[in-house]
């Protein structure tokens, strides 16, 4: 009790009210002109007026370090109270001081972009600061989004490379699921500015992208989610058109995400991907460019693959699923002349893209004859429905495959090597377009075919009596029967070893 008395005496004797009061008046005098001045700066900017709110003057701070101050002053005359008066004024005098020192240091900062300045490191820290209000994160975002699109001189200095835009929406969207939605709805806004922006982790994000769209699948909670990603991700598959730098992108995460998907044994997931990437390929129609890019992924169709219903297979089979769709919508089209043939053109350059051996005439052929969706309210004689198929204008194959896409072997004679190819080729032809029978029982496909044989032989036995020049000849018959055996035994080797 006595040392208390003597430090207490010997603190009246150093200190006083009026001048600790003297030095409290003096630091509020000049800090309350700096926080003015400072929100007089950020009026209309959300990003900086919240960084000196939260970071800079934090008002709260501000008001506990008055309280701090004050509080001793009055009360110093109080006995036996002077040190731990002194205590609590020293503490509010330094939370003042702090304050003051880093209010003067942000009005100093006039390069603003340096990664060592106060402006630069608080702004940084606002961006994914959890202490801060949801509300204000949010739209400290769209600030920081905005800024992206504003001319260089009105752009906030050291943040317009785009380097924090994946590292900060991931903060975002982890830390704040309640408002995922809002931010995905401000982010797509902006996007496209961002990716013309240096180092924006496109890559990163576009993978993100399929993998938060996939989950969404799987989430009735998170059905606006779901199409929020649906758009981000077709804006992506629109732009890779003619974009080849973004079309890198697409690829590298469709062969990340593929196996996901097939572990996932979600048909609707591989309709959904198949159905993107079979009409991005159809729009960009960039022949060995394209092929490049599918032989990265599992997506290249082989028809052994499918029939064997093995991993690759299962993505394979729905990606034929979208091509035989999109030949029968050709078909049944009153398109003619030469939007037939452009369409035609664009899908014999699809075919060599999207399956690793096959002749575009070849797979028309065998169509001509299985053209089933028109044949099947047929009761009678089909010859004169085969006819008319076989004889009709083409809407794809135009020309035949070209064995330099897919081969680097050139140990062999060329001749050799185009024989051996041509053989391939046909015979992978007639694989994958038997594969458009398989909705079929076994026992229905084998009645198809033989309903087939027979109206060719009627057709073969007509023509052969026919002595004026024909449409068909009688040897092109012959070409269509021998192409029908060769069918045959490609269904029934697939029924017998299957």
């Amino acid at each position: 009790m006595k040392d208390l008395r003597e430090i207490d005496n010997l603190l009246g004797v150093i200190f006083d009210s009026s001048s600790l009061g003297t030095v409290a008046g003096i630091f509020v005098a000049v800090l309350l002109p700096t926080v003015i001045l400072l929100l007089e700066t950020v009026q209309s900017d959300s990003w900086d007026r919240a960084v000196l709110i939260n970071k800079v003057i934090n008002l709260r701070q501000v008001f506990i370090s008055v309280c701090l101050m004050a509080v001793p002053t009055l009360l110093w005359s109080v006995p036996y109270l002077k040190l731990l008066l002194l205590i609590c004024y020293l503490s509010g005098l330094g939370t003042m001081t702090r304050l003051l020192w880093i209010s003067i240091r942000w009005l100093m900062d006039w390069t603003e972009s340096s990664q060592n300045g106060i402006k630069y490191r608080l702004r940084r820290q606002m961006l994914t600061d959890n202490k801060t209000d949801s509300r204000e994160r949010i739209r400290v975002w769209q600030r920081f989004l905005a800024s992206m699109s504003l001319p260089a001189d009105k752009q906030v200095k050291g943040f317009s490379d785009g380097a924090l835009f994946y590292e900060v929406f991931l903060k975002n969207y982890f830390d704040m699921p309640s408002y995922r939605e809002e931010i995905l709805q401000i982010t797509t806004r902006y996007l496209e500015t961002v990716f013309c922006m240096p180092r924006s982790n496109e890559q990163e994000f576009v993978n993100f992208a399929f993998t938060e769209f996939f989950r969404c699948v799987d989430s009735e909670s998170e059905a606006a989610l779901y199409f929020y990603w649906m758009a981000i991700l077709d804006s992506e598959f629109i732009h890779a058109q003619e974009d080849e730098r973004r079309v890198s992108f697409l690829f590298h995460a469709i062969r990340k995400q593929t196996p996901r998907i097939i572990d996932s044994k979600s048909e609707f997931k591989l309709e959904l991907l198949s159905s993107r990437l079979f009409n991005l390929l159809l729009k960009r129609n960039r022949g060995i460019l394209d092929d490049h890019w599918l032989k990265q992924t599992p997506w290249k169709i082989d028809s052994r693959q499918v029939l064997e219903k093995n991993v690759a297979g299962r993505a394979q089979s729905h990606l034929l699923k979208q091509f035989w769709e999109y030949v029968t919508k050709i078909d049944e089209s009153d398109s003619s002349g030469s939007e037939l043939r452009n369409n035609g053109m664009r899908l014999d350059n699809l075919i060599e893209v999207i399956f690793r051996h096959a002749n575009p005439i070849v797979i028309r052929q065998i169509y001509s004859l299985f053209r089933i969706q028109n044949f099947r309210e047929l009761d009678q004689d089909w010859s004169q429905a085969i006819l008319d198929s076989i004889n009709r204008a083409p809407i794809f194959g135009y020309f035949s495959s070209s064995p330099a896409i897919w081969s680097d072997s050139y140990s062999i004679s060329s001749e050799e090597f185009f024989r051996r190819e041509e053989e391939d080729t046909r015979a992978e032809s007639i694989r994958i377009s038997i594969l458009s029978l398989r909705s079929l029982r076994a026992s229905d496909t084998g009645w198809v075919i033989r309903k087939v044989r027979d109206s060719l032989s009627t057709l073969s036995i007509k023509f052969n009596s026919i002595t004026n020049n024909s449409i068909i000849t009688a040897k092109s018959i012959q070409g269509y029967v021998r192409l029908l055996q060769m069918v045959t035994y490609e269904v029934y080797k697939e029924r017998q070893y299957g």
